[in-house]
């Protein structure tokens, strides 16, 4: 049944949201300044290391140190007509048109040159990732002490996620920041070797609570199954207390499916816990596969995108075959994930289009009355996410609502920081019913209505780094 825009406007609660965005920017959050000089002093002292051991690897090799590393097209000259290495086929996005002479040279395509290269070039190479990582950091140490206003803390502006509309003619409601681009710093210390998010600290006298909706839009597909089709099995995959899923999976997937052994065994013969422990490198990279296809099938991704993006062990490009039997075992794993793409193709060629989980419609019109099959198979892979996207605005921006009209999380001291993904960074004094608060934040972030229950962890700690990883 439609309903109007002022219903769709009332369900989704934009005047609440819009009131707690409002006084999430009013709030700001306390930046750490001394960390970031230090840091950054920290980073271009290794900066300056590095770049002098790149430049004598190049004398080492007989070439001039005047090489701009900032420059794709002199490093690729560098690469690949001075040295010689051959170009990669393969970056982070995909295939590479070597025949029409594209070059790319990001990480992805360094680890597979590195891969086929010379210790003494690999060398370079190693050095050459370590000097943008460095820079990447030393970028966000140098730019955020510049947003602490006159009041010693950092507003970030919160908005769409896009300016542009990607999703033909709607939008998720999904909110990013701003002055400065929080979501963009890292949470993987392989990428942010000086921990940048130590740098958003709690004022004195208070602590951070950093609040996740766990796997959001693997809960709200669950929810899609049981409603669409009575499938309870990827709702009871991510119940309180079930194991990680991507561990389930990947033991699944690879063990029962596909019968790989690792260590000399069978992969399902392992417990699933073991796909997360350090101790075992080769389960953890098998689970990143997995995870990698599921969230890839989310977006439309197909056994051909898959044949590139995932690698073996010498970061080859493992090839259609493989990725194709990689995805049959998981549809084989969780039937219910290929039933809704199917139903999917099936709605929004008879209606055009594809409600979200709040009400909202998204037009495909433009695509699946265009007659040409390309289009309508970016329809689908538009109408896939939808619902799992705008579910999650929706849910967070309720939560988000709930939260600052609770009057006795005002009380207590409660004000919120940054919203970042399907997070939320609050401060609280000390002196608050941290417990009582921390009960309180969980019942609102779970109370939206689903099949699939929701679940949230909390963390606390002194800085976002601290609490999100507590």
């Amino acid at each position: 049944m439609l309903v109007s825009s002022a219903e769709l406007y009332k369900r989704a609660g934009i005047d609440r949201v819009e009131t707690a965005i409002v006084n999430m920017e009013q709030n700001g959050f306390k930046l750490d300044v001394d960390f970031c000089n230090r840091s950054r002093v920290d980073a271009e002292e290794q900066e300056a290391v590095t770049l002098e051991r790149l430049n004598d690897w190049l004398v080492d090799a007989g070439f001039p140190r005047d090489i701009n590393w900032a420059s794709p097209l002199q490093v690729a000259k560098l690469l690949h007509d001075d040295m010689g290495m051959p170009p990669s086929p393969v970056w982070k996005k995909g295939r590479v048109n070597l025949a029409k002479g594209e070059r790319k040279l990001d990480e992805a395509a360094l680890g597979w040159i590195r891969n086929r290269s010379e210790p003494s070039v690999r060398f370079g190479l190693d050095e050459l990732v370590r000097l943008r990582r460095i820079r990447g950091a030393i970028k966000y140490l140098g730019k955020l002490p510049g947003y602490v206003a006159p009041d010693g803390l950092v507003h970030s502006v919160a908005g769409p996620a896009s300016d542009a509309d990607q999703r033909a003619g709607t939008i998720t409601w999904r909110l990013a920041a701003k002055n400065p681009e929080v979501m963009q710093i890292p949470t993987d210390i392989k990428k942010d070797w000086f921990r940048v998010r130590k740098a958003f600290i709690a004022p004195m006298g208070h602590t951070l609570l950093v609040a996740d909706e766990k796997a959001l839009e693997v809960v709200i597909l669950g929810h899609l199954l049981v409603r669409l089709f009575d499938d309870h099995q990827l709702a009871d995959m991510v119940a309180p207390g079930a194991p990680d899923i991507h561990s389930t999976n990947a033991r699944l997937v690879f063990g029962k499916f596909l019968r790989w052994e690792r260590h000399g065994r069978c992969v399902d013969q392992f417990p699933v816990e073991y796909f997360q422990s350090d101790d075992y490198p080769e389960l953890q990279r098998l689970r990143q596969a997995i995870k990698e296809v599921w969230y890839g099938l989310m977006y439309g991704k197909s056994a051909y995108g898959f044949a590139t993006s995932l690698r073996d062990d010498r970061d080859n490009p493992i090839g259609e075959e493989a990725a194709s039997k990689i995805v049959a075992a998981l549809f084989d794993a969780v039937p219910g994930v290929p039933r809704y793409q199917s139903f999917v193709l099936d709605y929004i060629q008879q209606h055009h289009g594809i409600p979200g989980l709040g009400g909202a419609w998204c037009d495909l019109r433009e695509l699946t009355q265009s007659g040409d099959q390309w289009l309508l198979k970016k329809a689908h892979r538009v109408a896939q996410n939808y619902p799992m996207q705008n579910g999650g605005a929706v849910i967070i921006g309720r939560a988000m609502a709930d939260c600052y009209e609770d009057k006795w999380l005002w009380d207590q001291g409660l004000r919120l920081e940054r919203q970042v993904h399907d997070e939320f960074n609050w401060r609280v004094p000390e002196t608050a019913d941290l417990a009582g608060v921390k009960a309180r934040i969980r019942q609102h972030m779970t109370s939206y209505p689903l099949t699939a229950p929701l679940q949230v962890t909390i963390g606390q700690g002194a800085n976002w780094d601290e609490a999100g990883n507590a």
